[in-house]
């Protein structure tokens, strides 16, 4: 993890952990305001972490994110605002 730490330094970014929360709470808001898919999904929690200087993480954890948020929406695919089953 030196390299990682460098990098960060070098660029001055943010490393991913001090961001999570925010991007987590961006990433759910997203999806449920839009209803978007995975794959729109993960794109914008990218946009929004190069936009906010902070340095990407691996793509397991960043696509584990997406999926865990866009569930707790109840993956809405159909434009509905409203689940296609009660929890």
């Amino acid at each position: 993890m030196k390299h990682t730490w460098e990098i960060a330094k070098a660029c001055g970014l943010k490393d991913f952990a001090s961001a999570e929360a925010e991007l987590t709470g961006k990433v759910r808001a997203h999806a449920w305001n839009t209803g978007d898919g995975p794959t729109a999904l993960f794109q914008y929690a990218v946009r929004w972490l190069r936009q906010n200087d902070v340095l990407l993480p691996g793509i397991t954890t960043l696509t584990r994110l997406v999926a865990r948020e866009r569930e707790r929406t109840g993956g809405y695919t159909d434009g509905s605002p409203w689940p296609s089953r009660l929890y």
